[in-house]
C-alpha cells in the first residue's frame, strides 16, 4: 500500500470523484430498492426530491441473511449496522482463603490449622466472618484462640464456639495477608471422618462466601 502520497495523486483523486460525480448526477434519482431475509420484506423507494433522506429498517430477528436488489436510475447507498452489547463481569472483590493442617504430636490426637485470609479489594472489607467446621470428635483450644485476641496483626473482634464450629469475627479483612493457627483437640476417635470446611464471608453480603 502506498502511503507516501503527493499533490498529484490528490489531484487525480479529486477528477476522478468529479467524473464520477457528473455521470451519478446527470438523471434524476429514481430507483425502488427491495430488501428480503428471515422476518423482513422491506421496499424503499427513492425519488430527486428525497434522495438525501435516511431510510432505515430496525431487524429483530438474529442471526438473519439480507439480500438486496435495486431497479431504477441514480445512485444509492445500502449499508447495515450491528449493534450489541458485551455484559462485561465486574471485578471480583472477594476473600482469598488458604488453609494448612498439621499435626501437632505423633499421637494424631491433636491438630493445628495454619489460616491465612486477605481481602481482594482495594479498600477494606465490611466485617467478616470466618465460620470453621470442626472435625467430628475434635473441639478447639479455647486458650488458644484467647491468645489470639493479643496478637495484633490478628485484629480478632470476637468469636464464638457452637455444637460443631466456631465463628470468628473480624472488624475488617484488607489486602494484607492476615495469618493465624486455631489448635483442635481431639476428645474421642471416630472412624471414618468427614472432611470439614472453613469459610470465610462478608457479615452483610453472605451471598458469595469463599471455601
Amino acid at each position: 500500500m502506498q502511503t507516501h502520497l503527493t499533490f498529484q495523486d490528490t489531484v487525480l483523486g479529486l477528477q476522478a470523484l468529479s467524473t464520477f460525480a457528473t455521470y451519478v448526477s446527470k438523471d434524476p434519482v429514481d430507483i425502488t430498492v427491495k430488501v428480503d431475509g428471515c422476518g423482513v420484506s422491506e421496499s424503499y423507494s427513492l425519488k430527486e426530491d428525497t434522495k438525501l433522506v435516511v431510510q432505515e429498517k430496525k431487524v429483530v430477528n438474529l442471526p438473519n441473511k439480507l439480500t438486496s436488489e435495486a431497479t431504477g436510475t441514480g445512485c444509492a447507498l445500502v449499508s447495515t449496522t450491528l449493534k450489541y452489547n458485551v455484559h462485561t463481569a465486574p471485578k471480583s472483590e472477594g476473600f482469598e482463603l488458604t488453609v494448612t493442617p498439621s499435626q501437632e504430636t505423633t499421637e494424631c490426637s491433636d491438630l493445628k490449622l495454619h489460616i491465612s485470609v486477605r481481602y481482594e479489594g482495594e479498600q477494606p472489607s465490611n466485617m467478616a466472618v470466618l465460620e470453621l467446621k470442626l472435625l467430628s470428635g475434635y473441639i478447639p483450644d479455647e486458650d488458644h484462640i484467647y491468645r489470639l485476641y493479643r496478637e495484633k496483626d490478628v485484629k480478632l473482634k470476637r468469636h464464638e464456639v457452637e455444637k460443631n464450629q466456631v465463628n470468628f469475627y473480624f472488624e475488617e479483612i484488607t489486602s494484607e495477608i492476615k495469618r493465624f493457627d486455631v489448635r483442635l483437640h481431639r476428645e474421642f476417635a471416630i472412624e471414618d471422618v468427614k472432611p470439614a470446611t472453613v469459610k470465610v464471608y462478608d457479615y452483610y453480603e453472605q451471598g458469595v462466601p469463599i471455601y
